[in-house]
């Protein structure tokens, strides 16, 4: 009785076996072949990459860091170029102008601790403004090649120096940054761009005319020495003086009384 009991039940699981559908069996040969695939192609694969050369598994490696560092470029670029941003950053430096114009040693127009945080937030900005800059620029050293970017990190630097001390040139010294708002009139710049472009002519200009009022004024000491000293404040009793009284002469500051006196 258990042999035929244990040949029913063979016979029923045989045919359990036979009553499955034809597309179950189909579908279970093709994962299993697809497992076979899958692994062949992986033990493919592991072999190609313990043949490979470590520099070029160290390249392939590296794509990954390069890949985030141009998207955080691109971004970076966006939010640059975005007019949302440039407008805010334009306020920005109006509202910090404003304060700086209020800030005198006298009584102000705002409160002081209220100039002292937006002096606070303007800074905080403009670092931010910075930091964008430097990673479209890559974050290599070619960011500092523009003399915007250079100006910029100086006004920055002269902020956070004249908060930390509270010295009020320092504080006072980004009122610069005014010029970016000539952005807004193409004629303005213009000529904004037109004076950056004759900067080095100008400083020529401006030490010539230094070595000129340097010689009028050695001709000065040497003709009237201390003989105007009595008469005028504006003499050539030394060169420091001498130098004020040929810059007076220069502005055509009462440059007649100068005349008169040393005449007299």
């Amino acid at each position: 009785e258990a042999g035929r009991g244990y040949d029913e039940d063979a016979e029923e699981s045989r045919s359990a076996t036979d009553e499955v559908p034809e597309n179950v069996k189909k579908q279970a040969g093709e994962g299993a072949s697809e497992s076979v695939a899958e692994g062949a192609e992986l033990k493919k694969l592991g072999s190609v990459f313990n043949n490979r050369s470590p520099r070029k598994a160290e390249m392939e490696f590296q794509v990954e860091p390069e890949k985030e560092q141009g998207r955080a470029v691109s971004r970076a670029e966006m939010v640059l170029q975005m007019d949302g941003f440039r407008h805010l950053v334009s306020a920005v430096i109006l509202i910090h102008a404003l304060a700086m114009a209020s800030d005198t040693n006298e009584e102000t127009e705002l409160p002081r601790p209220v100039i002292l945080w937006i002096y606070y937030f303007a800074n905080a900005a403009f670092v931010c403004e910075i930091i964008l800059r430097y990673v479209a620029a890559g974050c290599s050293l070619s960011f500092f090649e523009n003399s915007f970017h250079l100006l910029e990190v100086f006004l920055v630097c002269c902020g956070v120096a004249g908060l930390v001390t509270e010295n009020r040139i320092l504080l006072l010294l980004p009122s610069v940054r005014v010029l970016r708002l000539c952005k807004y009139s193409s004629t303005m710049q213009d000529l904004l761009e037109d004076c950056v472009a004759t900067q080095h002519s100008f400083i020529s200009l401006m030490g010539f005319v230094a070595v000129v009022g340097f010689c009028f004024a050695v001709v000065g000491r040497y003709i009237f020495r201390n003989e105007m000293d009595s008469i005028s404040r504006s003499n050539f009793g030394d060169l420091k003086q001498a130098m004020l009284t040929i810059f007076q002469l220069f502005t055509g500051d009462q440059w007649s009384i100068v005349l008169h006196e040393a005449m007299s």
